[in-house]
């Protein structure tokens, strides 16, 4: 079963211990899950990408991070691209460095 994420901005106001996820909850841990990441290999995304990797291995004990890259930039991601990456991954994080 795929879960998609809404991305919405957080504001420090709407913070609060009961709206923060609780990342012991096995639901939506990595722990012996596959992370796929998306990249565009601008370099501040790479940079993201690089303490996402080492976080999801040493923290959350991921059992594997896979990193896709999207070979042009000018255009979107080919879909053998994001076949690779769906395939190869429990949950995902894509996006685009500036």
């Amino acid at each position: 079963m795929s879960r998609v994420l809404k991305p919405v901005p957080v504001f420090p106001e709407d913070l609060s211990r009961s709206s923060l996820p609780d990342h012991t909850d096995k639901s939506i841990a990595l722990h012996g899950r596959r992370l796929g990441v998306l990249s565009n290999r601008w370099r501040s995304f790479e940079c993201m990408v690089d303490a996402w990797e080492k976080e999801a291995r040493d923290k959350f004990e991921a059992s594997q991070v896979t990193r896709v890259i999207n070979p042009n930039v000018s255009s979107r991601t080919p879909q053998e691209s994001m076949t690779k990456l769906a395939l190869s991954s429990d949950a995902a994080i894509v996006g685009m460095g500036h």
